[in-house]
């Protein structure tokens, strides 16, 4: 989910995009071997952009999620 270099126990700030809007933040993680995103439901399927800002870095990596219903 993050990427391969990524270091455990970085801190990431983890912001959700939904078409045609701007982000949102949804929460905060922190790197380990199995990351996991902060749980959250969405009310229509589409595609949503999940964008997690390193803290420390800033460098910011990205991930496209598919809703079906």
């Amino acid at each position: 989910m993050m990427s391969p270099d990524s270091a455990p126990r970085s801190r990431y700030i983890v912001y959700i995009k939904q078409p045609g809007g701007e982000y949102g933040t949804l929460g905060t993680v922190v790197g380990s071997p199995f990351p996991a995103l902060p749980v959250f439901k969405s009310s229509q399927p589409g595609a949503l952009i999940i964008a997690l800002k390193d803290v420390k870095t800033g460098e910011t990596f990205y991930i496209k999620v598919r809703i079906r219903k």
